[in-house]
């Protein structure tokens, strides 16, 4: 069984993508990186967050399901209306963002990807959730394995 870590690493040299553009993020920043997602997007009195508390990658893992998404602007588009190659046309390719992807046993892997490039993964991986969190942390993306598309924060009025 192949580990999704190793599937992008493979993606990254068939693609000859530029490693400046996308990479791991250090394992000494994943955990402050994940409690802030969420934190920052996490319903957190929800009965259902509290039940899927054994360890964060749970907590992410169903985080997009069931209205457990805390924004002010939140959408959700079915793959039919939005899928991961219209990122392109929403997301600038000038800066880059965390990218989380699921592995096995809710296991996620954190990269930094600029849109090109997560459009690239995305194309070659064809299946996982993933989110998509701005490094200001005012909005995210996330595709649940319903294939519902999430649009929190200020990247919902863009699809609205």
């Amino acid at each position: 069984m192949i580990r999704i870590r190793d599937e992008i690493e493979n993606i990254v040299k068939k693609e000859n993508l530029d490693r400046k553009r996308i990479f791991e993020v250090s394992h000494l920043k994943y955990r402050k990186i994940i409690d802030k997602i969420i934190d920052t997007f996490l319903l957190k009195n929800s009965p259902r967050y509290w039940h899927y508390t054994k360890s964060q990658n749970e907590i992410i893992h169903w985080a997009n399901i069931d209205g457990r998404i805390n924004a002010s602007e939140y959408v959700v588009k079915a793959e039919s209306e939005f899928t991961y190659r219209d990122l392109a046309d929403i997301l600038p390719d000038s800066e880059p963002f965390y990218v989380l992807l699921e592995d096995w046993n809710d296991k996620y892997w954190l990269y930094e990807m600029y849109a090109g490039e997560i459009v690239t993964v995305l194309d070659n991986l064809g299946y996982g959730d993933y989110y998509i969190v701005s490094k200001k942390f005012n909005w995210l993306i996330s595709e649940d394995h319903h294939q519902g598309i999430h649009f929190a924060g200020d990247i919902a009025k863009k699809v609205k």
